[in-house]
């Protein structure tokens, strides 16, 4: 009887173990902080319009080098805020935003 109770209760820690794992891995791999996808940079004579979604775009997949290239020297800082911040809550779509 004992060793049924200990072995029930390893049973019950592998599966909690388990299941924290295969969590840890989901959160590692698909964490707010990873770069969802990379995006592309507006051709040179892109609009004013191709510009900004690209540049939002970068921000929303957490493209860090994309919306570094696409923001003025002076606004930098304002975009590492942004990329620190960002927890994917716009949703972007061909049209723009929606």
């Amino acid at each position: 009887m004992v060793r049924t109770v200990g072995r029930r209760q390893f049973t019950r820690l592998l599966a909690a173990a388990l299941v924290a794992c295969v969590a840890a891995l989901a959160m590692w791999r698909y964490g707010p902080w990873r770069e969802k996808y990379a995006v592309a940079l507006p051709p040179p004579g892109a609009s004013q319009r191709q510009v900004v979604l690209a540049y939002i775009r970068a921000l929303d997949a957490h493209d860090s080098a994309t919306a570094m290239a696409l923001s003025a020297p002076s606004m930098r800082g304002t975009t590492q805020m942004s990329l620190a911040s960002i927890s994917g809550r716009w949703l972007i779509t061909d049209d723009g935003l929606g």
